[in-house]
């Protein structure tokens, strides 16, 4: 066993607790705010700060809350995840033998590409008190909602021979084909 049980609950609940109240706090301070008729967002789902956005009130300080609630979650396992990393790369460096530690490493890297993939979209997204570029969010957001988990399968198989090798096939039988 690689973790005892409480430390085990402790990742567990932890992160549940702080997202659900996170989004409980957001939902009543949106809640108690009054709306105006136009109710169409120009984003891809409805997010936070674009909804605090329709009402028709001064909103800096559900901004200023909403923002520092998602930067301190956001940080927070960002925190966490890289402080996950550094124990691991200190238990994989102790380890004897190269041919272990270079397998590893090739498993953590594809772990690793796809966090900042993630985080890295998400603190560009959320991580300005207030979005004002609209499509530079879409794209964003499209970038952190489909593409890395679209990629995700892709780049944690490349680290496989079989795939390395079906994916060099598929390269020079699509410049043949078009090379014609």
């Amino acid at each position: 066993m690689l973790i005892n049980s409480q430390p085990g609950l402790q990742l567990l609940v932890g992160p549940w607790t702080a997202g659900f109240l996170a989004t409980v706090v957001f939902t009543v301070l949106v809640a108690r705010m009054p709306f105006c008729n136009a109710n169409r967002i120009d984003h891809f789902f409805c997010d936070s700060m674009l909804l605090i956005k329709l009402s028709y009130v001064e909103t800096q300080i559900v901004e200023l809350i909403t923002f520092m609630a998602l930067s301190i979650i956001l940080l927070g396992s960002l925190g966490t995840t890289a402080m996950s990393y550094l124990y691991n790369i200190n238990t994989i460096l102790r380890l004897p033998s190269a041919s272990s530690r270079h397998k590893i490493f090739s498993t953590c890297s594809s772990h690793f590409t796809i966090a900042i993939l993630g985080y890295g979209s998400c603190i560009f997204m959320y991580g300005q008190p207030s979005s004002h570029h609209i499509s530079y969010n879409k794209a964003l957001a499209l970038l952190n909602t489909v593409v890395t988990p679209l990629m995700s399968p892709f780049i944690f198989s490349l680290r496989k021979q079989l795939m390395k090798d079906a994916l060099k096939g598929a390269v020079i039988i699509f410049g043949q084909h078009f090379s014609i």
